[in-house]
C-alpha cells in the first residue's frame, strides 16, 4: 500500500542516507526507487535511479529498471530504448529481463510487430535461467505484456486479417 511504501520510504531515508554514494548499495536504491514509485513519487524514483547512475553508469540492473520504468510511465521513450540496449550488451544475467523491457518499451513506442518478436524471445529465455519457475512473478509478468501486445496487434485490422487468412 501507498502508506507502507511511504515508511518504507522513511527508514532508508532515515537509516541508509549515502546510499546513492555506496557502490554496494544498487539493492538499496533499486528499493528505495520501487517505493518511491508504489508511493506515487514517480519523479523520486526516477531521480533515484539517475543519481546512482550518475556515480555507476556500467549497472546494467540499475539502468534496465530506469528503463522498465520509463517506458511504464510512457516517459522519455527513446531514452528508455537506449538504456536497456545499454543494460543488454552489459549482461547476460540480466538479458530476459532487460529483453522484456525493450518489448515493453517497443510497445510503448507503437512498434508492435518487435514488440511481440522481443517479448517472445524473452519468454523463450526463462527456462535457461538458474532460478526459473512458470508461475513466479516474473514469468507471469512476461506472459501479462505478451498478452497486451498481442491484443494490440489484433486491434489492428491489417493483422486481424493478415490471421484470418492465415488461418486453415
Amino acid at each position: 500500500s501507498r502508506g507502507d511504501a511511504e515508511a518504507g520510504i522513511r527508514y532508508l531515508e532515515t537509516h541508509r542516507p549515502g546510499v546513492l554514494a555506496d557502490p554496494v548499495s544498487a539493492g538499496v536504491a533499486i528499493s528505495l526507487a520501487i517505493l518511491y514509485d508504489r508511493a506515487g513519487r514517480l519523479d523520486d524514483a526516477i531521480h533515484v535511479y539517475e543519481s546512482y547512475l550518475e556515480a555507476f553508469p556500467d549497472d546494467p540492473f540499475v539502468a534496465n529498471n530506469l528503463a522498465y520504468l520509463l517506458a511504464e510511465n510512457g516517459q522519455r521513450l527513446d531514452e528508455a530504448e537506449a538504456l536497456v540496449r545499454r543494460s543488454l550488451a552489459d549482461d547476460e544475467e540480466l538479458r530476459p529481463s532487460a529483453v522484456d523491457t525493450l518489448a515493453w518499451v517497443l510497445f510503448r513506442q507503437g512498434e508492435l510487430e518487435e514488440a511481440e518478436r522481443h517479448a517472445l524471445m524473452a519468454l523463450r529465455m526463462l527456462p535457461a535461467m538458474s532460478n526459473y519457475a512458470p508461475d513466479d512473478e516474473s514469468s507471469q509478468e512476461l506472459l501479462g505484456h505478451l498478452a497486451e501486445i498481442r491484443a494490440a496487434l489484433a486491434a489492428r485490422p491489417a493483422y486481424a486479417q493478415a490471421e484470418d487468412t492465415a488461418a486453415p
